[in-house]
């Protein structure tokens, strides 16, 4: 089963709320924080694998994954699409 949801929030919080010490990971963990808290899920969580992209595209942020999260900005997830090119880092 795949549940598409909006975040509660606009781009800028996603991209400018600190959320641990290095800037490149503040959308990552702000986004992956709303969706454990929305949806009572826990990191890891293994009853799911979390996908999120978020159209988060302030310079020198991106995205990630690990422990069944893969959570990408808007430009690694067209990467990852072939949106922009050969598909050369997935």
């Amino acid at each position: 089963m795949v549940e598409a949801v909006q975040g509660n929030r606009g781009r800028a919080w996603y991209e400018n709320t600190p959320n641990g010490g290095d800037a490149y990971w503040w959308v990552v963990f702000n986004m992956q924080q709303e969706l454990m808290a929305r949806f009572g899920l826990r990191s890891p969580d293994t009853r799911w694998l979390c996908v999120g992209e978020i159209s988060a595209e302030k310079a020198g942020v991106s995205g990630g994954g690990g422990c069944g999260w893969v959570i990408h900005s808007g430009h690694d997830a067209d990467g990852a699409a072939g949106v922009n090119g050969a598909m050369n880092r997935w």
